[in-house]
């Protein structure tokens, strides 16, 4: 079966070579805001993804490699970034027509002969990448449809070779490129194409994943300014050929467009034989003496998850040390060493404390909140406050974590959702992780106590 996939992989080359059915795509219609007004104006409005690459928000800090490449460029021209992010690449394309964006900075690959480049300007090219077939290793037959986000040129690469391969193409308007992945990584379908990009950094959390076959040679990554905006996409290409150039750019690449993130993934492994007694000392000279909740085996249970006992640990994202703190957190609760066991533990448990404290006027009950405050400490308050809006919006209990906030949480990830501004202020979530997270934190805690109370008699 393999083999005939990789037969599938060369025909699609070949044919997108001379081949284009393109989807309906808006125009971008010219807009007078070029370099120089953009200048004068002092902000730079870009556009993003929100997925695992582009742009995302993790422990309440805006990531991403679009994000870091965007500052740094804003920075350097001394401009405000103001960044937004629409998984829409057909709105993407309106706010550019509309002046509210100045670049479409995404996953987006160069395809100078298709629809996609009417009415646009690509820059420099700052990578390279291929769209690739996105399975599951243990497919024992072939699809027979092909699932890809309406309006991309996924689907423009899908609908090219439709009649020839006898693939149903379902173009899905509600869900981005990534979440349609994650849908093949969960086996509610089957088969998508993905930028090489998207699928490798989703392959980390979903194992079984298979994106080995590339449909399309490698291409350019660029972003995109509107076609009246020449002296932009002017100053971004040299910009772009400069910075590629530092160290700076080769280490934000590495960080978002190499498979460095096998850390972030988290440890299902809750047995009481994953505890140590090596920090035990720092952590109770430091824990709250009026709260019972926060104690020993839920520290000791965090520290696993975050950083197998690693006081050196760092995640593809920056977060540092045995509690895996970002550093601006580090500076904001005093730490000057976050790889230093005390100042780390010191400062997570601060933290967390913190958390909690902000969560008490909508939890008021301890033992309830506790979920919500782990939670939080793992994907930011901003997202949970989210979920806490649309568990109300939809009649939950929204004191209760499991089997209600949760739920709203998860549905973070719902395009659908997350356009209902006015409840859902900080965008798309991964919350299935983060639903994980507690539960297993929460139960290594419980075998960790049991542990602890059994080791002492």
């Amino acid at each position: 079966m393999r083999s005939y996939f990789y037969t599938i992989g060369i025909i699609i080359v070949v044919m997108l070579a001379g081949c284009h059915r393109s989807p309906n795509i808006p125009n971008v219609s010219s807009v007078d805001y070029d370099l120089d007004s953009i200048t004068a104006r002092g902000v730079l409005r870009v556009v993003t993804n929100y997925n695992s690459v582009d742009f995302m928000m993790h422990k309440g800090q805006q990531i991403g490699y679009q994000y870091e490449l965007a500052k740094t460029y804003a920075n350097e021209r001394g401009l405000t970034l103001e960044i937004d992010a629409c998984n829409d690449p057909k709105e993407a394309r309106t706010r550019l027509a509309d002046g509210k964006a100045d670049i479409w900075a995404a996953s987006l690959l160069v395809d100078t002969i298709s629809e996609w480049s009417k009415d646009l300007l690509y820059t420099s090219a700052y990578a390279q990448s291929c769209i690739v077939l996105v399975s599951n290793e243990r497919q024992e037959s072939l699809p027979d449809s092909i699932w890809v986000q309406e309006g991309t040129f996924e689907e423009e690469v899908a609908l090219s070779v439709a009649d020839t391969l006898g693939w149903v193409v379902v173009s899905e308007p509600n869900y981005s490129v990534e979440q349609i992945v994650q849908l093949v990584g969960e086996r509610e379908i089957r088969c998508t194409l993905a930028p090489e990009t998207i699928a490798r950094a989703n392959a980390w959390y979903y194992p079984t994943l298979d994106c080995s076959i590339k449909l399309t040679d490698k291409r350019d990554m660029s972003w995109v300014t509107r076609s009246s905006s020449p002296m932009l996409a002017d100053d971004l290409s040299n910009w772009i050929k400069s910075f590629r150039k530092t160290s700076k750019f080769r280490h934000i690449y590495r960080k978002y467009m190499v498979d460095e993130r096998s850390e972030q993934v988290s440890s299902m492994n809750i047995s009481a034989d994953t505890y140590s007694d090596k920090y035990e000392e720092i952590i109770k000279r430091h824990l709250p003496k009026d709260d019972k909740r926060i104690n020993l085996a839920l520290i000791q249970s965090i520290i696993f998850q975050e950083s197998r006992y690693n006081p050196n640990a760092q995640s593809w994202v920056g977060a540092v040390g045995l509690m895996q703190l970002m550093p601006e957190t580090g500076i904001r609760f005093g730490a000057k060493e976050l790889r230093d066991p005390e100042q780390n533990i010191s400062v997570g448990i601060s933290y967390l404390i913190w958390i909690d404290k902000r969560l008490t006027r909508y939890v008021p009950n301890s033992i309830d909140r506790l979920p919500f405050s782990l939670a939080a400490y793992n994907v930011g308050l901003g997202h949970v406050m989210d979920a806490i809006r649309l568990a109300r919006k939809f009649d939950r209990d929204t004191t209760i974590w499991e089997n209600s906030v949760e739920q709203a949480l998860l549905m973070k990830a719902n395009p659908t959702v997350i356009s209902d501004k006015e409840n859902v202020k900080h965008g798309y979530c991964r919350g299935t992780e983060t639903v994980s997270y507690v539960r297993h934190i929460i139960q290594r805690a419980k075998n960790y106590k049991a542990y602890i109370r059994k080791r002492g008699k």
